[in-house]
């Protein structure tokens, strides 16, 4: 093509809305609209992203000259009129009957004309092209862009794209007339990401949100129900299954809360959880039944994709199941499994623009870390905060002697620096940090720090030549950077690292590499030598509803509102109570 292209990746109107920019064919920029409006897993339109990221990437919005949308409106309605064939009413007036009919219609027109109007008035629609790219694929080009990876195996499962819940494809990026080759598609209403949500809906908590807490929770639980979620989960050849109709309710897309589990569930199980009523075990042996039929049925779907390559990338939102990614890792110990630091909705941003970049060009964009693409506060912009709110705060230019101090005093840590991460977890460049080894900082840091609940676990961050002296650590390409995967605990550490251990004696930890983060290192090295304690605790900078803090004033709001100890900015500004 003669004219370089300028490319706004967009998602928006149903959860993780986020933007990025791929300019002269590199991805410059990436912002989740959640940290701007402090509206966690927002479904706003995200005009603050895209602000930010014109910002970040030194252009104006003449500059764009393709929009890149992570649903395809057309292939939307296809699916919709395959489902619900308005010539149906020939010969079946009952078709008009059904409320899917009516909602499904509304809601696909209310989402079209929401994009399109919100494009036309930020944008002088003659000068920008709009294209609607595939869901899945979204998911599935930000996964291999992601990973580096020239060639291997891509699986993204999710609640559904287009009518698709599942896509598999095996790619050989060294040529660029090969195209990739799907291996596996799974159709709605068969659908993993659909089943884990109406199930963490009947316990109590929000889909899209709470689905890690229904993970926390099945580690409590017992086998109790799980014949009953196998016997309504049938396996078929080439990693596909089906879900048993008297188990999920086709969904109807109607507006507010519906309906997502069947009548002859709520037979079975009783009414769904107020989200304020107290847990029991009833309701973790639901949460057990349901991880363990999703983590069979992933596997079924790893071990028919295994043959095709010994390299799987998980992406899509229930990539971010790290209990189950961590089983698969030890089940198939000589496959590298690579988890990108945005699996879920909002990377998809990034992958509608990769996807179309590929498009225009042949080839992906050059490589560019996506976890750590947010903004990054200088020192000057800092202390003109502190001073503007009367902050007393000191300069250290030792920062590993002092934070080793003071986890060794048993005070916990925020940090906030450099560029802040994407994604659903905290790397260390807005996380909170404490000593695992201390007893009761699990629920200190629930109770005091995070106000969330008494049952979920922290992460932790350990440097990779360590891994293998802590976990049960089986497959061979020992790489974890953005904490996706969960492993079990070796029992001569299970009471050394008490408050990093949940109950079924695991750990979701980051895997800092030997070229990783310096500071990191000499903090992990350090306090290793000093207490032989080789694993911190790291979790979100944050307070429970709001996502991660991304400007100095909601690190001081969170520090200030929590019972944090130390706040240290950019490695060398330290507040402190």
């Amino acid at each position: 093509m003669s004219k370089q292209r300028t490319i706004l990746g967009i998602v928006c109107f149903n959860h993780d809305a986020s933007a990025c920019i791929i300019n002269k064919n590199k991805l410059v920029a990436f912002a989740e609209e959640e940290r701007f409006n402090y509206d966690k897993h927002t479904s706003k339109f995200p005009l603050k992203a895209i602000e930010y990221c014109l910002n970040a990437a030194e252009l104006k919005k003449d500059d764009i000259t393709d929009i890149a949308f992570y649903f395809n409106m057309k292939k939307c309605l296809i699916q919709y009129l395959i489902k619900n064939n308005p010539l149906a009413i020939l010969y079946n007036f009952e078709v008009f009957k059904r409320k899917r009919f009516f909602y499904e219609a509304l809601w696909l027109t209310n989402f079209y004309f929401s994009v399109s109007s919100s494009i036309e008035r930020l944008f002088d629609k003659r000068n920008v092209k709009v294209h609607f790219m595939t869901h899945h694929e979204c998911h599935a080009w930000y996964g291999i862009y992601a990973s580096e990876l020239k060639n291997g195996v891509v699986l993204s499962n999710d609640s559904m794209g287009e009518g698709i819940s599942t896509l598999g494809m095996v790619f050989n990026l060294s040529n660029s007339e090969t195209k990739p080759k799907i291996l596996l598609t799974q159709n709605d209403p068969h659908s993993i990401g659909y089943l884990y949500g109406a199930v963490t809906e009947f316990l109590g908590y929000k889909r899209v949100d709470g689905e890690g807490k229904v993970m926390a929770l099945a580690s409590f639980g017992t086998d109790k129900y799980l014949e009953y979620f196998e016997k309504n989960i049938i396996f078929k050849e080439k990693g596909g299954f089906k879900i048993n109709k008297n188990f999920i309710i086709d969904r109807s897309f109607k507006p507010g809360k519906e309906q997502r589990l069947t009548n002859s569930f709520y037979e079975r199980f009783g009414n769904p959880r107020d989200n304020d009523e107290e847990l029991n075990q009833h309701h973790f042996d639901i949460a057990y039944g349901l991880q363990k039929i999703t983590e069979k049925i992933l596997d079924h779907q790893v071990k028919y994709l295994s043959q095709f390559s010994s390299s799987i990338i998980l992406t899509g939102g229930v990539a971010q199941n790290s209990v189950a990614n961590g089983i698969l890792s030890c089940k198939y110990p000589s496959i590298k499994f690579v988890v990108p630091p945005i699996p879920h909705d909002a990377g998809c941003s990034i992958g509608a623009a990769v996807s179309l970049h590929r498009k225009l060009y042949k080839s992906l964009p050059e490589y560019t870390e996506t976890a750590f693409l947010g903004e990054e506060f200088h020192n000057e912009e800092i202390i003109k905060i502190l001073d503007n709110n009367k902050i007393n705060y000191k300069v250290e230019d030792n920062i590993v002697d002092f934070m080793v101090n003071e986890l060794s005093k048993e005070r916990v840590i925020a940090v906030f620096r450099k560029q802040m991460e994407g994604g659903p977890r905290a790397l260390c460049h807005r996380s909170i940090i404490a000593d695992p080894s201390v007893k009761g900082m699990l629920d200190h840091l629930n109770k005091n720090v995070k106000y969330r609940e008494y049952f979920r676990p922290y992460g932790g961050f350990i440097r990779s030549e360590d891994v293998t002296n802590l976990f049960d650590f089986e497959n061979e390409h020992i790489e974890a950077p953005y904490m996706s995967f969960v492993y079990r605990v070796k029992s001569k550490w299970e009471n050394k690292i008490s408050s990093l251990v949940h109950v079924d004696k695991t750990c979701r930890i980051q895997i800092v590499p030997p070229n990783g983060d310096p500071m990191l290192l000499a903090l992990l090295k350090k306090y290793n030598e000093r207490n032989g304690i080789p694993i911190l605790i790291n979790t979100s900078f944050n307070v429970r509803s709001l996502p991660i803090c991304r400007t100095p004033q909601d690190a001081l709001n969170a520090f200030y509102g929590s019972q944090l100890d130390t706040l240290i900015f950019n490695d060398k500004i330290i507040v402190q109570k």
